[in-house]
């Protein structure tokens, strides 16, 4: 069975996530970034890729064709889970889902 468990990384310093990883990837699914992505840049989900997964925690929250956009490119950059916000109703949500 595959962990439910994800590691919040912001608030870190590079050095100290790279650690946690290192340490941890066995025992999680993956591992989330907000602040951690800001800060250090989207390089840091290529980064975090080979020791699991990545929930990209942006909470995205726009008219449905930006959102649909912004859940593509962090795809593209091979996250595996992203949040979006359900505040902004379902076609948002239905357009995040096209990818």
């Amino acid at each position: 069975m595959q962990s439910p468990i994800i590691i919040a990384l912001d608030g870190l310093a590079k050095e100290q996530v790279i650690d946690i990883v290192e340490k941890t990837h066995d025992l999680v699914w993956g591992y989330k970034v907000h602040e951690l992505l800001i800060r250090e840049g989207f390089g840091i989900i290529k980064e975090l890729k080979p020791y699991g997964k990545v929930f990209v925690d942006l909470k995205f929250h726009d008219i449905p064709t930006t959102v649909e956009r912004e859940v593509s490119a962090i795809i593209s950059l091979d996250a595996d889970l992203v949040s979006v916000h359900a505040q902004g109703g379902t076609k948002m949500l239905e357009s995040a889902m096209r990818n």
